[in-house]
């Protein structure tokens, strides 16, 4: 004696597969929440125009971030030109993998210049460091990538 399906009860086990799976995916989105590179990317994208004109001033006035490290520090030494220093300004230490690691520091450049930069907070890894300022009412934008050793 077969036992006989009829083609409702496949109809049904389909649909249920498919509800049941449905469901698992969401709850596991729900557990799993993803970060944003940025939590206003939108007015980010919006202001494109000016960091290209940014970037392209960063890149003639020809700003540089060094890594040193000795005696168990770990330091960066920011470079501007005499022509770009800013009187203010802000040094992004940005982290992909981790925003709540993300570190804002204001730009204080000394007058040839040179602003030295302590990393000991910093977790070692992957690092984009993302300096902003304005001189003589121009935009200035330089970013780096930086990796921190232990």
């Amino acid at each position: 004696m077969t036992i006989r399906f009829h083609w409702g009860v496949a109809v049904g086990v389909v649909y249920t597969t498919f509800a049941l799976a449905t469901l698992a995916f969401v709850a596991f989105a729900i557990a799993n929440p993803a970060a944003l590179v940025s939590d206003d990317y939108y007015s980010q994208a919006m202001q494109h125009d000016r960091r290209m004109l940014a970037t392209a001033n960063g890149r003639v006035a020809g700003a540089t971030l060094t890594m040193a490290s000795g005696e168990g520090r770990r330091t960066a030494t920011l470079r501007l030109a005499p022509s770009s220093i800013a009187r203010g300004g802000t040094i992004t230490f940005y982290r992909a993998s981790d925003a709540s690691l993300d570190r804002v520091t204001p730009l204080a450049v000394d007058a040839s210049g040179i602003q030295r930069l302590d990393l000991v907070d910093l977790q070692p890894g992957y690092w984009r460091v993302k300096v902003e300022w304005e001189a003589a009412g121009q935009p200035f934008y330089v970013e780096e990538a930086v990796m921190v050793a232990p």
